[in-house]
């Protein structure tokens, strides 16, 4: 199949962290968001989406301006945006004789182009809902009126002639692309299409939507899924220096996750070996997998990952964006992330040291299904998703809503991906980890100089070493959570890049080479963030302290945030609650309590006991010296 298909900015976001991000408080108590992000809206039509419903809602997001003088109404939206559907690789023919129709090109050897219609539909409320974006009618209390909503037209009986588009959507131009990352890493040459794994992001390439340094997220979107046409994934298990890896499918056209599959639940494949995450690497030789990806995960193949929520489809054609995460770690090894990749193709860490898993998929035929192999893209190069990121994020700062409390001793909260109570985890959340953060507003402290420093102190929960070091990975009741680590984001950043981070691995490895020979360290960290170990005025202590930096590429950031993340606790296993960040959101959120409790330091710190990270802020007076900042999270909770 080459059916064409257009991705919107939200296919970007990635739900590295699940964040969004904003400007900025103007002062101490509110914030102003920033607007909406233009580049995004003209984006248009999601990844895979049915045309019937891209076009619903794209006439939906410009509901208000059909109605204003001399917009042509929905035919002259569609003349608007004839360029952009075009280059998204849709082919309208807006000179149809019928105005309210718009015919749409499916380079498929099996189907034939479709064309869509544009039906009236009362009773929906224009001001809230505009044209409805699914093929479900829903009825409001406003009074009827009518409205547009696009579906697909029956394909004609007779075969029509295929038109090739003058611009294909994807292809051959040379691009460069220009984002958050290191340029040597950022992909050039011809753009590639029809290949597997299309894009990645870590802290040299894109570093977009706050990625952990640690990690590298894999891309991979499959369009056209049906009950026959699925597809698969195969690879090796990592067996060194990968603390965590997982397989998500989500939503494209939501960003919501849809399916997970954990390191741990991954069968091997048949007399292949063994998974090392079940057993560790005593047992036998490292196995091969296979992800099995269909639509409604009920097919009764093994590791099955679906596609659609709670297994039911609301069409016969899905699409998908797996995201497959490795997180590196591990304090017998030397440090691993972003700052020490080689760039480009040569990062063995692109796919957790191991080669790239193959993508194969099922041929439609009903009486003779084949696989066959679909080409990996050159990680080096780069692919039409390398060039949307570019262009949605290199100019752009996308909407959010940070808590409040910024500057404030001990603020930080637990963070669901965005402000409000009824947040559901943020565009492509990882549906395996859960956070606190800390956010610092440089210029709303009274004593106001060019420098906020922060000093946190804790407790670093028990992770395993390895497969091999105690506690090992595959052995889950001797430890607390899979990963832990802090980052350092840079809120007000086009793009939402990483400035810094540091992971348990790195923690570990500092404090055991201060504690004396035959003695255990007992867990106690105290970390300083800044712009630069020499310029904290003193709260630096190199002999005492690990560091972790608040700077993007040499300057110095006005709005930022401290991020705590936590990977896979024990809780995921036994069941039950625990003192880690995911019981937390899990007890916080419950029917029994207010959703400001998950704001509430302690609240949380009655949950997570030792391990809620304490947080003092400083800043620099005139002649150097070291000014704490006095005021609680909780003093400002209690009106004080």
């Amino acid at each position: 199949m080459r059916a064409r298909h257009a991705y919107s900015a939200l296919l970007l976001a990635l739900g590295l962290v699940a964040f969004s991000h904003a400007s900025p408080p103007e002062k101490e108590g509110s914030t102003s968001t920033a607007p909406a992000d233009d580049a995004a809206a003209a984006a248009g039509i999601h990844g895979g989406e049915d045309p019937g419903n891209a076009l619903a809602r794209i006439i939906s997001e410009n509901w208000d301006s059909l109605f204003e003088e001399g917009s042509g109404g929905v035919s002259g939206l569609l003349h608007r945006k004839r360029k952009m559907l075009g280059d998204l690789g849709f082919k309208p023919h807006l000179e149809s004789k019928n105005e309210d129709e718009i015919e749409v090109e499916e380079e498929d050897e099996d189907e034939e182009p479709r064309k869509l219609q544009l039906i009236k539909i009362p009773a929906m409320n224009a001001a809230k809902t505009g044209p409805m974006a699914s093929m479900t009618t829903t009825t409001t209390t406003t009074k009827p009126t009518p409205k547009f909503f696009a579906r697909r037209a029956p394909t004609p009986s007779t075969k029509q002639v295929k038109t090739k588009s003058t611009k294909p959507l994807w292809g051959g131009k040379s691009a460069t692309i220009e984002t958050n990352g290191d340029p040597e890493d950022e992909p050039t040459g011809s753009t590639q299409r029809n290949c597997a794994w299309q894009t990645y992001v870590t802290g040299r390439r894109a570093n977009v939507a706050f990625p952990d340094l640690h990690a590298v997220y894999q891309v991979l979107v499959m369009t056209g899924v049906t009950d026959r046409r699925i597809f698969r994934i195969r690879g090796t298990f990592p067996s060194k220096g990968v603390r965590y890896f997982s397989l998500q499918a989500n939503n494209p056209e939501s960003s919501v996750p849809i399916s997970t599959i954990m390191d741990f639940e991954v069968e091997p494949d048949t007399d292949s070996g063994v998974n090392p995450y079940q057993v560790g690497l005593d047992s036998g030789p490292v196995g091969t997998y296979t992800i099995n990806v269909t639509p409604t995960g009920k097919e009764g193949l093994p590791n099955e990952l679906a596609l659609c929520a709670h297994g039911k489809c609301d069409r016969s054609r899905v699409n998908a964006v797996i995201i497959m995460r490795f997180y590196t770690a591990d304090p017998d090894l030397p440090d691993a992330n972003s700052k020490t990749d080689p760039p480009g193709a040569d990062n063995p860490r692109l796919f957790g040291y191991e080669g790239p898993p193959s993508v194969e998929r099922r041929s439609n035929s009903k009486w003779n299904p084949r696989w066959s192999t679909v080409a990996t893209c050159d990680q080096s190069r780069p692919t039409q998703f390398t060039k949307v990121i570019n262009d949605n994020y290199k100019d752009s700062v996308p909407h959010f809503e940070p808590p409040t409390a910024h500057n404030l001793n001990n603020n930080f909260m637990l963070y669901a991906g965005q402000a409000s109570s009824d947040d559901d985890g943020g565009m492509y959340a990882n549906m395996d980890a859960a956070y606190l953060m800390s956010v610092a507003y440089q210029e709303a402290v009274p004593e106001y100089t060019d420098r906020l420093v922060a000093k946190v102190t804790g407790y670093l929960p028990l992770t395993p070493r390895n497969f091999e070091g105690i506690p090992k990975i595959q052995d889950w009741k001797t430890y607390d959570v899979r990963y832990h680590s802090f980052s350092t984001m840079g809120l007000n950043l086009e793009g939402g890049p990483t400035m810094d981070t540091i992971d348990d691995g790195a923690i570990t490895r500092f404090y055991e080479s201060k504690t004396p020979e035959g003695e255990q360290w007992d867990r106690r960290f105290s970390m300083v963030v800044a712009q630069d170990p020499s310029e904290t005025c003193g709260a630096y202590n190199a002999t005492e302290d690990v560091f972790l930096s608040n700077s993007f590429k040499g300057q110095a950031v006005n709005f930022w945030a401290i991020l705590n993340r936590q990977l896979v606790p024990k809780a995921t296993h036994s069941k039950n609650l625990d003192q880690s960040f995911g019981s937390a959101r899990m007890q916080c959120t419950a029917s029994n309590r207010k959703p400001e409790d998950c704001r509430d330091p302690r609240v949380l710190e009655d949950i997570l006991g030792k391990y809620y990270p304490k947080v003092q802020w400083y800043t620099c007076g005139d002649s150097g010296d070291l000014v704490p900042i006095t005021k609680t999270l909780t003093e400002k909770l209690q009106g004080l």
